[in-house]
């Protein structure tokens, strides 16, 4: 027997035992007698099942026999699976059945101020685009044009979003609309379409009179032609530039909370096409953002080396002479940034002081060297103009940098200048073979030793570098430091302490065993090492350090000291103490 023949009361009984509502679909519409007679069971199943979801569904494909069927089924017109979820209303908007919209705007007891997190009615037809549909809602007196969604965003601003010119006529044209209505993070209607370069749109807005065109909004308080400079790309950010200046009303000067101008916020763009259109409108030059950076400096400074910027700016009048709150002019910017094209631009340009200091006396050639910019630095040393043995205010040179950075790249980029003096001093006294040996780098040891740095050279306290080598106990260096055969065994420091004296026992071995090339060497480590260098030990109550001494040939064992004692009296007084 086929299905169609059935009675209607086994149809029933099939029915309900059909599980899925998609089934249930199915089976009705085998044949003509099956959806007459399961029809209205459909319905009902559907409203036992889902509740309403069925009248939502129904509303969004614009069936309005099945939402007219659902309501006389009782379902609530104002139903929603979850707190902010969709009413058949708004899925009708949504899907622009306008014949299904207007039917449920005449049910009674319709909420039309519901908004989720897409919005209010309104708001779903103005995602759907379609204008009769938009015609139709602000037309009705109940619509509140103004109310946001859950997420802040109004009609308007969905408009701006959706770039539909046309639906913007119809907002701007109803006087309940409010143009300057603030979104998310405070944006306008006309913050969002510069944002998402919806030109068409812009002159909407920029033609209407009560639309503010310097509201600020965002994290930034950034107006408009300030959005505009930060949007992306594929915007064409250009043209919304022309359309807000055309106006006549846009402040250009007007910054954001950092004190940005229209014109810092071009100079760090890829393009010196904003710099160009901005200054055609009379943009200052020289205006200061919240660290006195003017746009050339910005632009110098800016990552990726926006060497056209600079250029731009150059030509335009920019003052090369500016500096920043610490005093870093752009040189001395774009060498501290590595950025290497413009330190070129700079360079050939002239009129600029490659040597000027900043406020703790950093050259260009200082700040490159600080932050290992090896590149520049080559570019800097090679520059005739820079002086490479310059001071900061803490007497360092660029050769003292290289030593605190560890960097014996750096040493020998500066190294290749004639002029670059390899013993100069700090304010400290110490010398960047000091410096190289206080921060233990052997390899910058040995690049200043083959360069003839004074191995001898003593810093405020009468300290040499030797004497750091031995206090650190590295035993490399100190032969590297020996090697050099000029080293003077008889300086003291400050505090009266010889060189040998300083030495612990394995380092008083190395240098018993240094080979024996030069008499007076020779000398000193007889008279030295094997006299004052005992009395030391004795002093210091080094008793291994005395018994490997006394084991020498030739050790003086009654040598007077200075105030007269000899090793035994210092002994006995030290350890009866």
């Amino acid at each position: 027997m086929y299905l169609a023949n059935l009675p209607c009361e086994i149809l029933l009984v099939i029915a309900e035992f059909v599980e899925h509502e998609r089934d249930l679909n199915a089976l009705v519409q085998t044949s003509f007698r099956c959806y007459s007679g399961l029809n209205i069971f459909l319905y009902r199943h559907s409203v036992r099942n889902t509740c309403g979801a069925g009248l939502v569904s129904a509303a969004g494909k614009g069936s309005l026999g099945a939402v007219q069927k659902f309501l006389d089924l009782g379902v609530d017109v104002n139903w929603k699976r979850a707190p902010r979820g969709q009413t058949a209303i708004q899925n009708a908007a949504l899907g622009g059945h306008i014949e299904v919209v207007r039917h449920l705007l005449n049910i009674k007891g319709i909420k039309l101020r519901y908004a989720n997190d897409l919005g209010s009615v309104l708001d779903y037809a103005i995602r759907g685009g379609s204008i009769p549909m938009v015609k139709l809602l602000l037309a009705d007196s109940r619509i509140k044009p103004n109310i946001k969604s859950t997420k802040r965003s109004a009609p308007i601003h969905h408009a701006a979003d959706t770039g539909n010119p046309d639906v913007m006529k119809l907002l701007l044209a109803d006087k309940r609309v409010d143009p300057n209505l603030r979104g998310g993070i405070r944006r306008t209607a006309l913050h969002i379409a510069v944002r998402k370069g919806h030109h068409a749109v812009q002159k909407l807005l920029v033609k209407y009179s009560d639309v503010d065109l310097n509201a600020k909004a965002g994290p930034l308080a950034r107006t408009p032609l300030l959005e505009a400079l930060k949007a992306p790309i594929e915007t064409s950010p250009a043209d919304s530039l022309r359309i807000l200046l055309s106006s006549g009303r846009v402040d250009i000067e007007m910054c954001d909370n950092r004190l940005n101008s229209a014109l810092s916020l071009a100079a760090k763009a890829k393009s010196p096409e904003y710099i160009e259109i901005l200054l055609e409108w009379g943009a200052n030059i020289e205006s200061r953002d919240h660290y006195e950076f003017t746009p050339l400096l910005t632009a110098a400074r800016a990552p990726g080396d926006l060497c056209d910027n600079v250029e731009f700016l150059l030509n335009s009048g920019a003052d090369l002479r500016a500096v920043e709150m610490e005093g870093r002019n752009a040189l001395a910017l774009a060498a501290q940034y590595n950025n290497s094209k413009t330190v070129e631009l700079l360079l050939r340009h002239g009129g600029i002081d490659p040597n000027i200091s900043d406020n703790v006396g950093f050259t260009p050639l200082l700040l490159a060297t600080h932050e290992d910019n090896f590149g520049i630095m080559s570019t800097l040393v090679s520059c005739d103009r820079v002086d490479v043995n310059r001071k900061d205010n803490f007497g360092n040179t660029a050769m003292h940098q290289a030593s605190y950075n560890s960097s014996p790249r750096s040493a020998k980029i500066l190294l290749e200048r004639e002029e670059a003096d390899i013993n100069v001093k700090n304010n400290e006294g110490l010398s960047p073979l000091a410096l190289a040996v206080a921060r233990e780098s052997n390899s910058l040891v040995s690049i200043y030793t083959r360069y003839g740095a004074d191995i001898n050279s003593k810093d405020n306290t009468g300290t040499t570098p030797v004497m750091v080598a031995i206090k650190n106990k590295n035993v490399p260096m100190v032969k590297e430091l020996l090697s050099m055969g000029t080293l003077d065994f008889d300086p003291k420091n400050d505090q009266g302490m010889a060189l040998l004296n300083c030495a612990s026992q394995s380092l008083i071995e190395l240098i018993r065993e240094k080979p024996d090339g030069n008499p007076l060497a020779a000398c000193y480590m007889q008279e030295i090492i094997l006299g004052t260098s005992l009395s030391r030990a004795a002093l210091l109550g080094k008793a291994a350090v005395v018994d490997i001494l006394l084991t020498q040939d030739g050790i003086q064992l009654n040598p007077r000291t200075r105030d007269g004692g000899t090793q035994l009296s210092t002994r006995s007084t030290t350890w009866s103490g």
